[in-house]
């Protein structure tokens, strides 16, 4: 038996009264919960039982290092190939290899889902979520001494603190089951990416460059990405949509001119080995975008003294620029680890984004990062570091590279809850929830494929994918950008208004403030060890 993990989410649903001045709205919120089959084994193996101390494990664990962004740089390179092929039909030809890891044939394999269905407790209270994991612990494996067999619980961020805090609560009850000790959280990743494609476009999203040439409000209104906001809650497909479109075309306008052309579909002369030189050519676009690193503040959280923003030498609209492409690849890297599985390279993303969690105040994320970071360095027996580390993500069709974050298959199924809520008309009861909950998932899509080919003369045809062609939408922008060089450092001092002191780099701030968080952080977490075991 491979084992299984849990994920649960709260689902909200407001109920709108039809005589206010009698009754008032109610917001009801209840918790959706599935269970998902481990793909990737490892309740078989001989794994060293032994942990250590919060306080034992080093700080540098929490921080990436300059290896960590070696391999970011080497996924950057993966990334600009796949550009380069699609949009240059002159290496159309070539082939990009697949970031492939140990456990690769497994993650290519369907997910098995069972919907668990929804718990009628208020998930925002400590008493609620604990009926939630006592509901969850149920199904909790156990030894034969009656030990639970300790088993992943995922969420996001606010379910993973929630249920920290109800562990907390339960910690001195006497019975394994009442304590809630198989059930060990684990943060998920389509929240974590969401709160950094937020910050990208805190940093470089302003109204204020509505009238400059090359900015990102500039290019959204250009090409009509009308939905795209600043706020990106609410449009987050669009705004991925759009740093995808954005960076892909100053991409292909990186390799024009390398390539000296016009435009993706001009003629050139390439070189024998057309596979070399589209790897050369990646490595020259990711040099260009490469920000400037504080290595010492951020491995070690020490000051270092770092160039003047306002220096005077400094071209801001090609520091913005770069700035730009270099976070649309980060974030295009960040999904092909999680769609790949790539447990290796997700920890080195939460590593490589503790920087971002302190310098923007995501103080929350950072103490998850902090727990997710030690106990895949000893605070948790390797077999369940393991599984935390291979175990987060499902895959609903059983295509290569088309796995997602857990937490993402929880916003799927609270969807389908909520579409099926429609159908009660108000009329909320135990029962019509019990049955809405069920229909979700495998179910409710196997009945709807049945009524709709069975029964509707006519069936509803559904999108199967979200890929776009934007070949002509970037040869617009290649004619409209390209001569404004704004990858080049020019001679003249340029700046887009809103950030005229705009600088390309990455370092932490306040680095000996960091560092006594972090050491807060582990002496907190060991107090609250003994929760863990």
């Amino acid at each position: 038996d491979p084992g299984f993990s849990f994920c649960w989410d709260n689902v909200q649903k407001l109920s709108i009264t039809r005589h206010p001045g009698v009754n008032k709205n109610s917001m009801m919120i209840w918790a959706l919960c599935f269970a998902t089959q481990n793909r990737i084994s490892f309740s078989h193996e001989e794994f060293n039982q032994d942990t250590i101390s919060a306080t034992e494990i080093p700080l540098n664990i929490f921080l990436p290092s300059k290896d960590d962004f070696q391999c970011l740089r080497e996924r950057m390179e993966i990334m600009v190939q796949h550009i380069i092929v699609k949009y240059f039909d002159e290496f159309k030809e070539c082939t990009v290899p697949r970031i492939t890891h140990e456990f690769t044939e497994e993650s290519d394999t369907k997910s098995h889902i069972v919907n668990l269905g929804v718990i009628q407790e208020n998930p925002s209270t400590c008493k609620g979520t604990i009926e939630i994991l006592k509901y969850l612990h149920r199904y909790v494996p156990q030894y034969s001494d009656g030990k639970p067999y300790q088993t992943v619980c995922s969420g996001d961020q606010l379910s993973v603190e929630r249920m920290i805090e109800a562990k907390l609560a339960m910690a001195c009850s006497e019975e394994p089951s009442d304590r809630l000790d198989g059930l060990v959280p684990r943060p998920q990743g389509f929240h974590k990416r969401n709160i950094v494609l937020q910050d990208a476009m805190n940093m470089l999203y302003d109204g204020r460059s509505t009238g400059d040439l090359g900015s990102l409000i500039q290019i959204r209104n250009t090409f009509h990405f009308n939905n795209v906001k600043k706020k990106v809650a609410d449009n987050i497909n669009h705004a991925v949509d759009f740093w995808n479109f954005v960076t892909e075309a100053f991409i292909c306008s990186i390799v024009c001119k390398i390539l000296n052309v016009l435009s993706v579909d001009e003629k050139f002369q390439t070189m024998e080995d057309k596979q070399q030189e589209i790897k050369g050519i990646a490595i020259q676009v990711v040099d260009k975008v490469w920000p400037r690193i504080s290595f010492n503040s951020i491995r070690d959280a020490c000051e270092e003294s770092l160039e003047s923003t306002t220096e005077s030498s400094i071209d801001h609209v090609c520091e913005y620029t770069r700035a730009v492409v270099w976070q649309g690849l980060k974030m295009m890297c960040q999904r092909d680890a999680e769609r790949e599985n790539n447990g290796n390279f997700l920890m080195i993303d939460w590593r490589v984004d503790m920087v971002d969690f302190w310098n923007n105040n995501h103080y929350k994320y950072l103490i998850l990062g902090h727990r997710l970071l030690s106990d895949m360095n000893g605070l948790l027996p390797e077999r369940l570091a393991q599984e935390i580390k291979w175990n987060s993500t499902a895959n609903l069709s059983g295509l290569p590279g088309h796995n997602i974050a857990l937490d993402l298959v929880n916003e799927f199924l609270n969807n389908e809850f909520k579409t099926n809520l429609k159908e009660c008309h108000g009329r909320y009861t135990d029962k019509q929830i019990h049955r809405c909950s069920k229909l979700v998932g495998k179910l409710g899509k196997d009945t709807e494929r049945i009524y709709q080919y069975n029964i509707v003369q006519k069936p509803v045809i559904h999108c199967h994918s979200s890929e776009v062609d934007n070949t002509k939408n970037i040869k617009k922008f290649l004619e409209l950008y390209m001569p404004q060089n704004m990858l080049e450092n020019s001679n003249t001092l340029r700046s887009h208004r809103g950030f005229h002191d705009f600088v390309h780099r990455i370092c932490i701030k306040n680095p000996k403030k960091l560092s006594e968080r972090l050491s807060k952080y582990r002496i907190n977490l060991a107090n609250e060890q003994y929760v863990h075991l």
